[in-house]
């Protein structure tokens, strides 16, 4: 399955087959045109989203996108076939973002990065020193605007997240669905939930009660 099929599998049933990388992964680049074709579809894709995303959407990055669909491939393959070595896997899935993280790298990140949970149910048996548990749960931390539900080992930065109104309210609706409780511990994502559900607080039924803070 090359990376255009992989994005079109995963955005339209979740089922994909990942080919088999091999002990020395040479079989690793992506050719010209398999980068092309998934460029065309990471833009559709792209188009979709934005219809639907709240208030405006940031600016989309075409670079920010192809390297975040390259990195939950590789993730997906090497989770599904241990032949690479621990230094290959490392290597690969260690290549940085080529943007820092803002709105517009987090919105076009998070096209595919949103399957990251996904990808974690199937490695949670592998040791967290494993290179692909390790790889899922440093892009879980450093984009937590795609990793809600997902099991992180630290505290995440949400400062961007939250200061922009459409990832804001979107973000607060992943936690209401997800049911993720301590990502709504978190103050000012709580106030973002509140601000979702205008009061209407049987939305946010899959979380706990807001603590209340005990008079000293």
């Amino acid at each position: 399955m090359d990376l255009p099929v992989f994005l079109r599998a995963a955005f339209a049933d979740g089922r994909v087959r990942m080919p088999l990388v091999g002990s020395d992964g040479e079989s690793l680049a992506f050719s010209d045109e398999d980068l092309d074709e998934a460029a065309r579809v990471l833009s559709e894709l792209e188009t979709a989203e934005r219809l639907e995303f709240p208030f405006e959407a940031p600016m989309f990055s075409p670079a920010a996108a192809q390297w975040a669909a390259r990195m939950l491939y590789r993730a997906c393959q090497f989770a599904v076939d241990r032949d690479a070595s621990a230094d290959v896997v490392a290597r690969i899935l260690g290549e940085p973002c080529p943007l820092g993280a803002c709105p517009d790298s987090i919105y076009s990140i998070d096209l595919t990065f949103r399957f990251l949970t996904d990808v974690q149910r199937h490695v949670k048996n592998m040791p967290q020193d494993d290179p692909v548990a390790a790889a899922l749960g440093h892009w879980a931390t450093a984009w937590p605007f795609s990793s809600v539900g997902m099991n992180v080992a630290t505290s995440v930065n949400l400062d961007v997240v939250l200061s922009h109104a459409g990832l804001r309210r979107r973000y607060a609706d992943r936690v209401i669905l997800a049911g993720d409780n301590v990502r709504a511990e978190h103050e000012a994502t709580r106030t973002a939930i509140e601000e979702a559900v205008g009061g209407h607080d049987a939305l946010a039924a899959t979380l706990a009660p807001r603590r209340s803070t005990a008079a000293s």
